[in-house]
């Protein structure tokens, strides 16, 4: 079974289009090479068509990236 999923062709978008869309709503991951790690790394998957599914993508960068650890303050 492959983990790559078969979206509607109009719906995926290339690696730059996602970091775009990653930037416009303000979160982590607005640049390429962010979404090139995250899919290395198994984070988020590629469609079929090797491109990426925005809502799919965002659920499962959600769903495989742990917070980051927020740093005390310095004194």
């Amino acid at each position: 079974m492959s983990d790559k999923i078969t979206p509607d062709p109009q719906s995926t978008i290339s690696i730059r289009g996602y970091a775009k869309h990653r930037k416009a709503l303000g979160v982590d991951g607005g640049s390429p090479v962010a979404v090139r790690k995250a899919i290395l790394t198994g984070r988020i998957t590629k469609a079929t068509d090797g491109k990426i599914d925005p809502a799919q993508a965002d659920a499962e960068w959600e769903q495989n990236t742990a917070p980051r650890a927020v740093a005390a303050p310095r004194h």
